[in-house]
């Protein structure tokens, strides 16, 4: 069930990967990015779990960051390249949850922007069993994930998934992947849209 659901969301993003960037790109980010800026310094290795337009990516690999992204969507990723060149080389195509092709340890902070709540919750536990172990001891995870629909999970009109779980479940979630919840906020959407936004700050002890 989980596969299928990931399933019908990637092959939005396949198909709408131009129409995704053009909003994408206007959302601004620099308020949740920032909460990542204070705990790393120039050169310090950061992924982007779900980096889609790599908008984000390409944010922090401007401000000295070794910036790596990982996205389901080639398409998606064709679309970062296209738009942050600078990004070439750096971004990989994964269907997660999956290995990360990267060592332990290899990462001073991990951020997952808009990504998480597209996967069940099991599925997204096993993602973040894997930000916890490329990440270094003492390194933070910074995620935003939007908030529960009314409803409960839902796939919407164009297939996309949207997991129901609330700021308790998240931190459930985080908790059983060893993290530690820090710090919690809530955001109105940037571009307007009546949804709201959760950003968690997790710390890997």
């Amino acid at each position: 069930m989980g596969r299928g659901l990931i399933d019908s969301t990637l092959a939005y993003y396949q198909t709408h990967a131009r129409e995704s960037a053009r909003q994408y790109e206007q959302a601004d980010s620099r308020r949740f990015l920032s909460s990542v800026l204070q705990y790393v310094k120039e050169g310090d290795a950061v992924l982007d779990v779900g980096c889609g337009t790599g908008r984000d990516a390409a944010f922090l690999l401007g401000m000295g960051l070794d910036v790596f992204g990982v996205d389901g969507s080639a398409a998606m990723i064709a679309e970062a390249e296209r738009l942050h060149p600078e990004l070439s080389g750096r971004l990989t195509c994964l269907k997660l949850p999956c290995v990360l092709p990267y060592p332990d340890l290899q990462f001073k902070a991990v951020i997952s922007v808009a990504f998480l709540m597209h996967l069940p919750e099991a599925d997204a536990a096993a993602v973040c069993r894997e930000i916890h172990r490329v990440l270094v001891s003492g390194g933070k995870a910074c995620i935003s994930i939007r908030g529960p629909v009314d409803s409960g999970s839902e796939v919407d009109a164009s297939g996309r998934f949207y997991s129901a779980s609330d700021d308790t479940r998240w931190q459930g979630v985080f908790t059983s992947a060893g993290f530690t919840t820090i710090g919690i906020e809530h955001d109105a959407d940037s571009l307007g849209r009546e949804h709201l936004w959760s950003r968690y700050l997790l710390l890997k002890d």
